[in-house]
């Protein structure tokens, strides 16, 4: 076994994470995080003494340390475990919310978008909290020009997530849970105040416009609505316009990955890159940077377009290594 994960000892270290990770997004195990202290004791008390001898001692307490980092990073990841988490201090009836837009909005009728909850009003006052809100709003002319963002304040009901009745149903609230949001709300027209415009990350902002205007140059070159919805989902990771009978035929062929920008896209791209880059034979430092960095931005822009969706981003990062291991004239294994 030993030899087996030589050459890629990451392999290793993944395991007890993925294992912490998992139990932490089942299991509730509270006074878990007590167990950091002993097992640091452990690691530092065997580290000279059983590292380089391949001891016991120390192999399980950094095995031990990697599943409990697993399992705290869902703690730490998890809203509903925040102190000031916004449930605990909402009313019956409506209550006035005020936050932020922390996603594009989806066109349509209803507008979709997620909101980061900044704070709910009482008697006495906004009382800060933190959380997040999968929020619903009518189309109108007001609520077309709601962007990435822009701080609101709504007056509303706020409900529970709930999960599907049906077992072979498409559970939404477990849809929701993996993007860390569990209430929902619908809020009417006219019972909104946009308070400012453009406040969130500059990062997505630059991102959701340019894919913005990526979407309106498609719109106006493909003229058919499939053609429209495909190139959208393809090239920038837009579904909103994808039918139900699209699905339908990419799912019956066993595509229907292709519709969803993931690794395989920024693989793709990070072989044409290579394609072209490969007929500038001349092995010059300068060359060589300038090349890395060319494909660093397009790599990099590229999954900042679409999105930058956790599966682009982690496949940014692995082919930029990559990247980086052939500017250094590193060999794979």
């Amino acid at each position: 076994m030993k030899n087996i994960f030589r050459p890629i000892p990451f392999v290793r270290l993944i395991i007890p994470l993925m294992a912490g990770i998992v139990l932490g997004e089942f299991v509730d195990l509270p006074y878990l995080q007590l167990a950091w202290i002993p097992l640091l004791l452990l690691l530092v008390f065997t580290f000279n003494r059983e590292r380089l001898k391949g001891g016991l001692g120390f192999g399980v307490a950094a095995f031990s340390m990697l599943f409990l980092l697993g399992y705290t990073l869902v703690e730490l990841k998890d809203e509903r475990k925040k102190p000031d988490y916004f449930a605990s201090k909402l009313t019956e009836g409506k209550n006035e919310i005020m936050g932020q837009i922390s996603s594009m909005p989806v066109p349509g009728d209803p507008i979709k978008m997620h909101f980061k909850i900044e704070g709910i009003k009482k008697d006495s006052g906004w009382v800060k909290c933190s959380g997040n809100l999968a929020v619903q709003i009518p189309l109108d002319t007001l609520s077309h020009q709601l962007n990435y963002g822009d701080r609101i304040v709504f007056s509303s009901w706020i409900n529970k997530a709930a999960p599907s009745k049906n077992p072979k149903a498409f559970d939404y609230s477990r849809f929701l849970h993996f993007q860390n949001v569990h209430h929902t709300s619908y809020v009417r027209g006219g019972a909104y105040i946009v308070l400012e415009k453009n406040k969130g990350s500059p990062f997505f902002r630059w991102s959701y416009s340019i894919r913005k205007k990526g979407i309106k140059a498609l719109k106006k070159h493909l003229k058919s609505a499939n053609e429209f919805a495909v190139g959208s989902a393809l090239l920038l990771g837009y579904k909103d316009e994808i039918t139900e009978e699209v699905q339908l035929a990419y799912a019956g062929t066993g595509a229907m990955h292709v519709l969803a920008v993931s690794g395989l896209h920024v693989g793709i791209l990070f072989l044409i890159i290579q394609f072209f880059f490969q007929f500038i034979k001349r092995k010059n430092t300068r060359i060589n940077i300038t090349k890395f960095i060319l494909s660093m931005f397009m790599i990099w822009g590229f999954a900042f377009l679409t999105g930058a969706s956790p599966s682009v981003l982690r496949a940014a990062t692995m082919f930029s290594f990559l990247e980086f291991g052939n500017l250094l004239n590193r060999k794979n294994l």
